[in-house]
């Protein structure tokens, strides 16, 4: 990217950027730690080299009069110690000091904060696994050097819109599931989140899952859906359970834009009060594969973009058009029980791999999320949780203690 150039932001960043909260930054958070202590000096050298591999994240969102646009940066950001909560507030309207990103350091772990509307978890993901290596690199030269790193992807493919580029307009639309159970719980007071880290064995889930005959993610949203019938008080009666799980559309596009493309499925389960979990979990993973089918996931990316390409919201001036989106995330919200995000296996190469003990997700919201992801045999589920009660919580991770899985559980603090 030159110095400068500039380009109008993405459909489901114009989302973001008209709901941010205290509460919901918009933020999402890539951790990796290391097996050693951070230098924070050869931390900052990394980053500043990483910028100028990837400067489509070294950008500033401004605010015309009819869209939103992205430009480059001026300065790298100083890194420093962890001080501030997870998924922080980066983005703040007319604050154009420094891009819409943070990266700080705790002894061994690396955070990578990125506002939503930059980019998704698989680009931020990228970004973290270049930072990690030109981080090594400068401590291990002689065995962690470019040899071992992909080609860099040109610039005009990294910045590409893709719901743009792919947008088709006959498709049918995909049916609303209705308003979905709540936890019964006040949301925590100040705008806080309280956030979890679930470490469990991934050999473990992944030999349970196939016990059970359903994929992981099926596995792990199925005992997320028991815990939730666990805190209903009349199951049979009560609202349908409903889940949205990100699908990385890159899976379905040959796009290797590292902007955000993905989109939501929503799945919804009806409790009986007599369900077994065998049998939520072959419901769950039957329509999971129902829905991951080329033509039906075609459908949901062409109904989002479908707004964009409308002539009268394109002209529309953002103070119009930003109080119509936020009562429609209002309305979305209400739909979604919870978000579980499963991006999978990070792989790095052999030489990097070695000095890297895990990575962890996390994003901010106003309903609870579930990020979850592998690194080798460590499976990590980072929970975001707006309530003051934690009994969901509490039963999701019992379900797995219950299942035989060992797991360690890390919780972050919240003022009473």
């Amino acid at each position: 990217m030159k110095k400068k150039d500039w380009y109008q932001v993405d459909n489901l960043a114009n989302v973001f950027l008209s709901t941010v909260t205290p509460r919901d930054t918009r933020t999402l958070r890539i951790s990796c730690t290391l097996k050693e202590p951070i230098i924070p000096d050869v931390l900052y050298e990394s980053l500043k080299e990483t910028v100028t591999l990837l400067p489509q994240f070294h950008v500033q969102i401004h605010r015309g009069l009819f869209w939103h646009y992205i430009e480059e940066a001026d300065t790298v950001p100083e890194i420093h110690e962890e001080c501030r909560r997870i998924c922080p507030l980066l983005y703040e309207v007319g604050d154009y000091s420094k891009p819409h990103y943070e990266v700080t350091y705790y002894k061994n772990r690396i955070n990578f904060d990125l506002f939503h509307a930059i980019s998704d978890g698989t680009g931020a993901i990228e970004f973290v696994n270049f930072l990690v290596f030109n981080y090594l690199k400068r401590l291990y030269p002689e065995t962690v050097n470019n040899s071992i790193v992909p080609d860099i992807v040109p610039e005009k493919e990294k910045t590409e819109d893709s719901y743009k580029y792919y947008y088709e307009k006959e498709t049918e639309a995909p049916k609303n599931s209705g308003n979905a159970f709540h936890p019964k719980s006040l949301k925590l007071p100040f705008d806080q989140l309280q956030f979890f880290e679930v470490h469990m064995p991934a050999s473990e889930i992944i030999k349970r899952a196939k016990k059970t005959g359903v994929s992981v993610t099926s596995y792990i949203s199925t005992t997320l859906i028991m815990a939730m019938i666990n805190n209903m008080e009349r199951p049979s009666s009560s609202k349908p359970i409903t889940l949205a799980l990100p699908v990385n559309l890159r899976n379905y596009y040959p796009s290797k834009s590292l902007r955000n493309f993905f989109n939501n499925i929503s799945l919804s389960y009806q409790p009986t009060g007599k369900e077994t979990f065998d049998e939520v979990a072959h419901a769950f993973d039957k329509m999971l594969k129902d829905e991951l089918v080329p033509e039906k996931i075609k459908a949901h990316m062409n109904h989002f973009q479908k707004l964009q390409q409308n002539f009268g919201i394109r002209i529309a001036p953002l103070f119009i058009k930003q109080p119509g989106l936020r009562l429609a995330v209002w309305a979305d919200n209400k739909n979604v029980s919870s978000v579980v995000s499963n991006l999978g296996s990070i792989k790095l190469p052999k030489e990097m791999g070695e000095h890297v003990d895990y990575y962890s997700l996390f994003c901010s919201s106003q309903n609870m999320f579930f990020c979850c992801n592998t690194f080798k045999d460590n499976m990590v589920i980072g929970i975001t949780n707006p309530y003051a009660r934690t009994d969901v919580i509490r039963d999701f991770v019992r379900g797995f203690s219950k299942d035989g899985v060992p797991v360690r559980l890390y919780s972050s603090e919240v003022v009473k």
